[in-house]
């Protein structure tokens, strides 16, 4: 594992030693200037056209309602699952115990912050 470790150091000391800078009088700034716009614009008609077939789509299926029962289910289930926790192991002791600790934890840190 060490003997990698060093080959990989001379590999690297090699190519640092060795770089040779190639003019290509400025050659690869043209080429990135004139790349990049077509493949911009094509992807933005791209974006377009999939989005408005996205939206389209959605509102043949009747997306919004289905939406609007998949978030009221969501909704229904986490309302059902609060609905069904035990608390009967919550003593009005316990309660104060918590709240109080909650409370003296903010206190230190708004007393002892760095704002």
């Amino acid at each position: 594992m060490e003997n990698n470790h060093q080959d990989d150091l001379l590999v690297a000391q090699f190519f640092l030693e060795n770089r040779q800078e190639i003019e290509d009088n400025g050659f690869s700034e043209q080429l990135m200037r004139k790349i990049p716009n077509r493949h911009v614009v094509q992807n933005r008609i791209w974006r377009w056209i999939c989005s408005v077939i996205g939206v389209a789509f959605f509102l043949i299926i009747d997306g919004v309602d289905s939406l609007r029962q998949v978030l009221g289910n969501i909704m229904g289930d986490a309302i059902g699952m609060i609905a069904s926790v035990n608390v009967t192991w919550a003593t009005p002791l316990l309660v104060i115990v918590a709240v109080t600790t909650i409370l003296m934890v903010i206190g230190f840190n708004s007393l002892f912050s760095e704002d």
